[in-house]
């Protein structure tokens, strides 16, 4: 009988498997394909200052990083105690860019920290071309001055 007992056990480990070896998964989810996350991660949709729509409300990114999105929601939308504003940690799938919110085009009137001005055009979606009213400011020999602004501090003018 002492003879059969390491013959059991040795069975018993067969039949329950190694706790080393983790279970084979089904054929289906084997031959799924997988995407490269690598190849995602490299491209982004959206940047700092883009109006974006989440599942909690609309907001604006903050900041761009390598596996995700920083985004604040607008006030009134949700509030935090004392008034502050939501920060969210989000990944590109769950956000959506605001219709609302188009860009800025060329001949639109604006407004920026220089003053009113008008667009001239947009340089890829980093650079918006302004240039200022003529009764707000001019150079030499009422030159009006180009300024080339990040999207974020220009607002439309709605009236």
């Amino acid at each position: 009988m002492a003879n059969n007992l390491p013959l059991v056990s040795s069975i018993l480990v067969l039949l329950a498997g190694s706790a080393d070896t983790p279970p084979t998964p089904p054929a289906s989810a084997q031959s799924a394909p997988v995407a490269s996350a690598s190849a995602s991660a490299s491209v982004t949709s959206f940047m700092v200052g883009s109006n974006v729509i989440t599942i909690y409300g609309k907001g604006v990114v903050l900041e761009v990083r390598a596996n995700d999105y920083v985004v604040q929601l607008n006030k009134g939308t949700w509030e935090l105690a004392y008034g502050q504003k939501p920060t969210l940690y989000l990944s590109e799938s769950n956000l959506k860019e605001d219709p609302s919110e188009s860009p800025i085009t060329g001949g639109e009137k604006v407004t920026s920290i220089y003053g009113i001005g008008y667009v001239l055009s947009n340089r890829d979606k980093s650079t918006v071309i302004v240039e200022s009213a003529p009764d707000v400011w001019s150079l030499a020999y009422k030159q009006l001055p180009r300024m080339f602004l990040d999207p974020s501090i220009v607002n439309r003018v709605t009236k």
